[in-house]
């Protein structure tokens, strides 16, 4: 059961207005695992259009994408892909990547 690979990883600097698809898969295939995306402002569950943030309701098919559209400065911060697995209760596995919102 291994870390999520977020693409695209690390920190992304991104002009604000511009779109963002966040992508988290399994990169062992380990069966069906469960995914949601968490950051700095937001549970997963609180990720909603009405500011910009839509989250894909894929939870348990990979990948699991998170787009955040007509971005601006308050978009920046950490973004985590945590998942967890069936058969491994308890564990939980994470990989965060960093938005950096730059005005036009």
């Amino acid at each position: 059961f291994l870390d999520p690979v977020v693409s695209p990883d690390g920190t992304v600097n991104i002009t604000e207005g511009s779109n963002l698809t966040l992508t988290c898969s399994d990169p062992g295939n380990t069966g069906m695992p469960r995914y949601v995306w968490i950051n700095d402002r937001k549970s997963a569950c609180a990720l909603d259009d009405s500011d910009g943030i839509e989250l894909t309701p894929i939870i348990n098919n990979p990948p699991l994408n998170l787009t955040l559209t007509n971005i601006d400065r308050a978009a920046s911060g950490n973004y985590t892909c945590r998942t967890t697995h069936i058969d491994l209760p308890g564990i939980k596995r994470e990989t965060t990547v960093t938005v950096y919102v730059q005005l036009i």
